[in-house]
């Protein structure tokens, strides 16, 4: 295979974002960078992206393990500590799974580089920067050219951790949010810009100039070269923020405002946040755009962004870490698992509710508590609890037939 050929082969693999677009709006083409950089400008984007990304590096990782009929966080476990806590010697693991998933969502992908030991088990894990790796979906390698990690080499498919947004191709790679949002980010974009515009000189005025109807005597109307020349000094002074600015006798200047289109313009941009919400799958209530106070509201909309948004996306990193960092012969035993308890305990009151009803059920012992709140355990708190105000339905307590502890009460009394 020709150096060429192997150009083109590895070409076809790469999945990106266009560096621009065109796209018209009331018959006016406009040119737009829609570069993940210029994406990331926009402000529900950048809070979009920050909410998802920081949502999953918030949440524990851990490394299960089953014993009989349940699993068991294995702490003792070498990967534990890398998940968790330091996936390498440079970062740490809450700014490693944040960068992951912005890669995700603004390239399509993220590429994850795991560092084998002699004994087969992972002792770091490198993200590959945007651009430093090239995958090849018909041969299955990734060809790695990394010069901040001094990783330059070529891997099989199961070797390297690739988590990928909403793809096209059968699951092989993904496809960046940015580009299915092409147009909805271009006209977000105009939208911030003809603000900017508005605003950049004190809210300048619009207008025309025209000649003034009650001519002098002995002067005749104004010619357009005339009107040109005015237009221009006033055009000058006003870009300046000049507040007074004078005309001659026999012109007279016309004040524009805004026309409905334009006004229907400016509203548009609360919509275009909706928009950008919905591809990224985040609630309006969480990029500051929803005014209500309604509590009951915004737990609803914390509880919809859990199940139709961050589940899936955290059971997709689950599923790919679990297959590619577990051995084939230990996949039965071993699993990676996030730790959701602390997204779905909110406020004092809500964490305290959610403890009384596990304790009384006898799903947590007192010190198992008293261990996720970082007190120390006390005697007697490890036996578990349960509330005896309920019985089997077919039991003599429902039925209201005599319990063999009657008989006794009453043989003690005599």
């Amino acid at each position: 295979m020709g150096f060429f050929d192997k150009f083109k082969k590895n070409k076809r693999s790469i999945v990106g974002v266009p560096a621009f677009l065109q796209i018209t709006i009331n018959g006016q083409t406009y040119t737009i960078d829609t570069t993940s950089t210029s994406g990331m400008k926009l402000a529900a984007v950048w809070r979009c992206v920050d909410i998802v990304s920081g949502t999953v590096a918030s949440l524990g990782i851990d490394i299960e393990r089953r014993i009989g009929k349940y699993w068991q966080v294995d702490e003792k476990h070498p990967l534990e500590l890398v998940l968790r806590l330091k996936p390498n010697e440079r970062v740490n693991s809450f700014d490693f799974w944040k960068a992951a998933i912005v890669e995700m969502l603004l390239h399509g992908n993220a590429y994850i580089y795991p560092y084998f030991t002699p004994t087969g088990e992972v002792s770091r894990l490198y993200l590959i920067p945007n651009g430093a790796c090239i995958y090849d979906s018909k041969a299955d390698t990734y060809e790695i050219t990394d010069e901040m990690n001094n990783l330059f080499t070529t891997c099989q498919g199961w070797r390297i951790v690739h988590l990928k947004n909403l793809s096209l191709d059968g699951g092989f790679t993904g496809v960046s949010t940015l580009t299915y949002a092409q147009k909805v980010l271009g006209i977000g974009g105009n939208l911030d810009s003809l603000q900017l515009d508005s605003f950049a000189s004190g809210s300048t005025l619009h207008g025309f100039i025209s000649g003034d109807s009650n001519l002098t005597q002995g002067f005749g109307a104004p010619q357009d070269d005339q009107l040109k020349s005015v237009k221009d000094s006033i055009t000058k002074q006003l870009t300046s923020g000049a507040k007074i600015f004078t005309l001659p006798g026999t012109m007279k200047f016309n004040q524009l405002s805004l026309s409905p289109s334009d006004l229907q313009l400016v509203e548009s941009k609360n919509l275009n946040v909706l928009d950008i919400c919905r591809f990224f799958g985040v609630h309006p209530d969480r990029v500051f755009q929803s005014s209500s106070t309604n509590y009951k509201g915004s737990e609803s909309a914390q509880t919809a962004y859990m199940t139709d948004t961050l589940f899936p996306l955290i059971n997709k990193i689950e599923t790919e870490l679990t297959v590619k960092l577990i051995p084939n012969q230990l996949l039965g035993q071993l699993r990676v698992k996030f730790d959701l308890d602390d997204y779905y305990i909110g406020d004092l009151g809500t964490k305290a509710d959610y403890y009384t009803k596990m304790v009384s059920a006898g799903v947590l012992t007192p010190n198992e508590v008293r261990i996720r709140e970082g007190h120390a355990p006390v005697d007697g708190g490890d036996s578990a609890f349960i509330s005896c105000n309920v019985a089997p339905i077919d039991s003599a307590k429902i039925k209201g037939e005599p319990t063999t502890e009657e008989p006794i009460k009453k043989s003690r009394k005599k």
